[in-house]
């Protein structure tokens, strides 16, 4: 495993100016212009920094307090491959079956009232209590106070964590305090986040799901700052960092 700008033959002000782009959420074609390379050159950039992100959420803020967990839902994307096994769809079309089938990954997502924020792609449809407690476990405090919507698939990390779990099956159930307001508000930013970039491969989409935490992380700080500090978060990370192996490690199979 090797340093970010391992055996790049792109200088340190080069990756500066690639993590502002991918944190502005620019496009490959943007940040081409920006660093001064060709347009193949931006993709591997943005993945190495992608799964340095990834890596380094290994050891993230844990969620504490009060608790809010819900699962959003995406269409597979097959972005940058041969589709085979279904009907091609145009970029930011939804799934060809309707309501929640194999044709949709399960994001589940979950946040404090400190901005902590996690959030993974847990598998195709709805969520066993194995996959979310997997998911969840180690960004989860004990004892925690669990807001969720009743879904039973929360059980077995709620039990783990020794949590308290509060059922909101609906809007009724809110008041100024226990609600899922934050948590959904999240996943309409992921989604904006990811239309920006005209969809994302599913294979890559943990990596842009840790784009999207460090930049909830840093909502209230400028490109400059916020570049700065994912900067010095992904300093001590080390990660096989080849084109090759970018194709491959920690690229979703579900």
């Amino acid at each position: 495993s090797q340093q970010i700008t391992f055996y790049s033959h792109q200088p340190t002000e080069a990756w500066i100016r690639a993590l502002e782009a991918t944190l502005r959420l620019d496009s490959l074609k943007e940040t081409a212009r920006l660093v001064g390379v060709c347009r193949s050159t931006p993709f591997y950039m943005r993945h190495r920094l992608l799964a340095f992100m990834e890596k380094a959420l290994d050891s993230g803020d844990v969620l504490d307090g009060l608790v809010e967990a819900d699962e959003t839902y995406v269409p597979e994307s097959q972005k940058g491959r041969k589709v085979t096994h279904r009907k091609a769809r145009l970029h930011g079309e939804g799934a060809n079956l309707r309501g929640i089938s194999h044709e949709q990954l399960c994001v589940c997502v979950a946040t404090d009232r400190n901005h902590h924020v996690a959030a993974k792609c847990v598998n195709r449809g709805r969520p066993t209590c194995e996959q979310i407690e997997t998911a969840l476990v180690n960004w989860i405090s004990n004892e925690a106070v669990f807001q969720c919507d009743g879904a039973q698939s929360y059980n077995d990390l709620i039990a783990h964590k020794n949590c308290r779990k509060i059922e909101l099956k609906g809007k009724e159930d809110y008041d100024k305090v226990h609600h899922l307001n934050t948590v959904n508000g999240l996943h309409n930013q992921f989604k904006h986040m990811i239309r920006k970039f005209r969809g994302v491969s599913t294979i890559y989409l943990n990596r842009y799901l840790a784009l999207f935490v460090f930049l909830m992380r840093g909502f209230d700080r400028n490109i400059a700052e916020l570049a700065d500090t994912v900067r010095h978060s992904l300093m001590g990370i080390r990660v096989p960092a080849t084109l090759i192996s970018l194709k491959s490690a920690s690229i979703l199979v579900i």
